[in-house]
């Protein structure tokens, strides 16, 4: 009877360890769930952001310039922080296994480019509770990139540009870009030869790495202490200027076309093993629109410009400029 006892009690156990490790599961793939719907809420307005900012400043006149010309530029960026991106919102339906806690059942989260109000989490795996801060923004209304690019006109208008973007932190956010692009002189084919109105366009291509750390968040079966973003982005432009003598007022309209990567650092092979491997099959894409305004003004082979460019952001670009 004994031996009958114990054979009885084998599949009670091993059906009790099934029930808890699909119940195991279960948690885990929705916190997973959870923390990809919040980390790109929280990363996503800062990856615009360096997207925006890599798209300025390419040109300082859309003018022809002569073959062989080399222009080498040193430009500061001032990108400007809208409030509309600092927070995000968050209702508590959306949640699966997180809550917020907090009586609202639709709450205002930080951004990485946000603010520092602190909120808690609240989860549960296998019946464990864990709670942790949500991450905090950088609180601040700007931030400042430099840029070192080189321009070089080889074919009838035709001039290949490259810059680079040492790496930027700003508290515990860093990002750094490089990029390449081409700008063709249009007026030459159509106007007349001695106007000082010039028409170009321009394509251009960014990469850029946005990283963030933030307190380490603790969810029994690993920690997250990172969320990075590797992103793409592609600015198509029309560009014009009006040449004034030494001054020329610049301008254009344009569209940026971008794409992002998501990785989330921390400890713990399993979770971050599964998070990661969702957060590469939910990368996002995104477009948006731009404006430039601009004045250049030139004196012997130097030439000094600003640009202010429009749109989701805005971006204050000086630069100066050396002509070979």
């Amino acid at each position: 009877m004994k031996v009958i006892a114990r054979l009885t009690l084998i599949p009670i156990g091993l059906l009790f360890s099934i029930s808890t490790f699909a119940q195991s599961n279960q948690d885990i793939d929705d916190v997973v769930s959870d923390l990809i719907l919040l980390s790109q809420r929280y990363i996503n307005p800062a990856a615009k952001g360096v997207s925006y900012q890599a798209s300025s400043g390419w040109y300082s006149t859309a003018e022809q310039k002569h073959q062989w010309n080399l222009e080498v530029s040193v430009q500061g960026g001032l990108l400007v922080l809208p409030e509309k991106f600092k927070t995000f919102t968050v209702n508590q339906s959306e949640l699966i296994n997180l809550s917020i806690l907090t009586p609202d059942q639709v709450v205002e989260l930080p951004t990485s480019i946000g603010g520092t109000d602190i909120l808690e989490l609240e989860g549960s795996i296998n019946d464990e509770v864990f709670r942790f801060d949500a991450p905090e923004g950088i609180d601040e209304d700007y931030v400042s990139q430099v840029n070192i690019q080189a321009a070089l006109t080889f074919w009838k208008g035709t001039t290949l540009m490259a810059r680079l973007s040492p790496k930027i932190k700003v508290k515990e956010t860093s990002y750094n870009t490089f990029g390449v692009g081409l700008h063709h002189n249009l007026s030459q084919w159509f106007g007349q030869p001695d106007s000082n109105f010039s028409l170009g366009a321009m394509v251009a291509y960014s990469n850029f790495n946005v990283e963030d750390t933030f307190t380490n968040i603790n969810l029994v079966i690993g920690n997250l202490n990172s969320v990075a973003v590797q992103g793409d982005s592609f600015t198509y432009q029309l560009t014009a200027s009006q040449r004034l003598n030494a001054f020329a007022i610049t301008g254009g309209i344009g569209l940026i076309s971008s794409s992002f990567d998501y990785e989330v650092g921390g400890d713990g092979d399993l979770i971050l093993s599964i998070l990661n491997r969702v957060l590469n099959d939910t990368s996002n894409s995104n477009t948006q629109f731009k404006a430039d305004l601009g004045l250049d003004y030139q004196f012997s082979d130097f030439s000094i410009n600003t640009m202010a460019t429009f749109g989701d952001f805005l971006n204050i670009m000086l630069g100066v400029n050396y002509n070979l």
